[in-house]
């Protein structure tokens, strides 16, 4: 009998792998792919990115990879992520049913939260989100900047404690600390994810926290290591029935654990927080004002304010740390824009977003780590609704689309030199910026970030403010950083540490 079944399975099993993977006149060409596995084999799990900017210049700007049985169209240029996301916009602007997606973003009842939400939930949440940014937090006002500078002054002071007082040696280039011992330098990634994770948490519960508050901490640590969670458990897309193992490799068990923690975390702030100036009071008039609403209930509130909070913290922290590490590389850059910024701003204020075109060369440079290494670098995958084709190649219903922005931010039809780290490309001879609307970092169409302008505004006034007031240098006797980075929601460099040091 057990024979039989085994049998039977393997057939079933062809039977399915040679309908889903038969040949189809006019799909986007890809790589091979085998029942069950799909193209699994010729995929590098060390270096997927490196390889998906190979498979675009072998294949062309959309390709099929099969992850599994799951076929998956990929767009690899601006071009076609404009026709898809944008011109055909209403037929790739849902969510797929993906793992991961479900498992972090759905409530105990099958709510979405704000990434995987479709149809009217999506648009009327994106909506509210907007709308109360800026008409209430009056989001591009000095008002709604000043939130911003108050969160990085005290990142500021944090930092001072970290410095260097006397700088590097003059012969050694070594940075050494007050006492006359070498400076062992810093990792900069919690004390970036405390500063842009407490300027969300003024916008969303009206409330920021003491970078020492346990409960602050807690939860920052419990983010970090979902982060990893994701990172680690990419394949729970492709084969969700491995979820089912006896031994918890990827580290589920842990996450849901986290999730539970994080739902306490949430009751104590709502409790605390409901009367205070937020978007969290805005919800729940909303809530109150629209009884039995499938998009404002108290259930969707943690999930909604946990994806805005996620994205507004993981992207701006990842890019200014990542910056901070081509820095290191390229100190003549660093130079530059310390120049830049003593001749536009000087040192006696901090910088403001009025600066901004006096200091384009400063933009540029985290723009050009952007492009090399976008935060988000598949984006967030869509599914295609309705039959259709996308650069001539037809896309059936129910397939899924990955915009690889990664690939079309090294397209060597659009950038020059596209694997060359040159700030320079985005400047025009008179000084002002070129080339920025081919930078999809934050996607396009109507899954665009919501908090694009926002994130914008802090990486300016963060990173300028960083670069205004220290200078960054390898630890003596440490390698530079490795600037290959590892990819989970967001890119991340492998962690390393930077001798900062005052410049006035």
């Amino acid at each position: 009998m057990a024979v039989l079944l085994a049998i039977g399975a393997i057939v079933v099993l062809m039977i399915a792998g040679y309908l889903v993977l038969r040949p189809r006149p006019n799909l986007p060409p890809g790589l091979p792919a085998l029942p069950v596995i799909g193209s699994l084999p010729w995929l590098d799990s060390k270096d997927p990115l490196g390889q998906l900017v190979k498979v675009h210049r072998q294949y062309g700007d959309i390709v099929t990879i099969h992850l599994g049985m799951k076929p998956c169209v990929y767009l690899n240029s601006y071009d076609v992520n404009k026709e898809a996301l944008v011109t055909q916009k209403k037929n790739f602007s849902d969510r797929p049913d993906m793992f991961i997606l479900e498992t972090m973003g759905t409530t105990n009842k099958g709510e979405p939260g704000f990434t995987c939400s479709n149809g009217h939930i999506q648009t009327e949440t994106r909506s509210f989100i907007n709308k109360s940014l800026i008409q209430h937090f009056q989001m591009g006002t000095i008002k709604f900047e000043n939130k911003i500078i108050e969160e990085i002054l005290v990142l500021l002071d944090e930092l001072d404690e970290h410095t260097s007082k006397y700088g590097p040696d003059a012969n050694s280039g070594d940075a050494y600390a007050e006492n006359g011992q070498t400076d062992e330098g810093i990792d900069l990634l919690m004390p970036l994810t405390k500063c842009t994770a407490n300027i969300i948490n003024k916008i969303l519960i009206g409330q920021r926290f003491d970078y020492d508050d346990e409960m602050f901490m807690e939860r920052v640590k419990l983010f970090e290591q979902d982060m990893l969670f994701v990172q680690k458990a990419q394949i729970l897309n492709i084969y969700p029935s491995l979820r089912f193992l006896p031994i918890d490799v990827f580290g589920l068990q842990d996450f849901k654990q986290h999730q539970l923690q994080n739902e306490r975390f949430w009751e104590k702030l709502i409790n605390e927080n409901k009367e205070k100036d937020s978007l969290m009071k805005l919800w729940i008039q909303k809530t109150k004002e629209n009884s039995g609403s499938d998009v404002f209930n108290m259930n969707r509130l943690r999930f909604v304010f946990g994806d805005v909070f996620s994205g507004s913290t993981e992207t701006v922290k990842s890019v200014v740390d990542i910056t901070i590490a081509y820095l290191l590389h390229y100190p003549d850059v660093q130079t530059k824009i310390h120049e830049q910024i003593d001749e536009e701003i000087g040192r006696d204020r901090l910088p403001t977003l009025s600066d901004r075109e006096n200091l384009r060369y400063v933009e540029a440079v985290y723009y050009e780590v952007m492009r090399l290494k976008p935060p988000v670098p598949l984006s967030v995958p869509h599914v295609c609704t309705e039959d259709t084709t996308i650069a001539g190649y037809d896309i059936p219903s129910g397939t899924i689309v990955m915009p690889n922005i990664y690939a079309a931010h090294r397209d060597p039809n659009v950038w020059a030199n596209p694997e060359k780290f040159d700030p320079k490309r985005f400047i025009d001879e008179n000084g002002q910026f070129k080339d920025l609307h081919r930078m999809i970092a934050f996607s396009m169409g109507k899954r665009v970030c919501p908090g694009e302008a926002v994130a914008r505004m802090k990486l300016f006034l963060l990173f300028t403010a960083l670069l205004q007031r220290y200078k960054f240098s390898v630890p003596p006797g440490v390698e530079l950083p490795d600037l290959n980075c590892e990819v989970g929601l967001t890119l991340t460099l492998k962690r390393y540490k930077v001798c900062i040091t005052r410049r006035y």
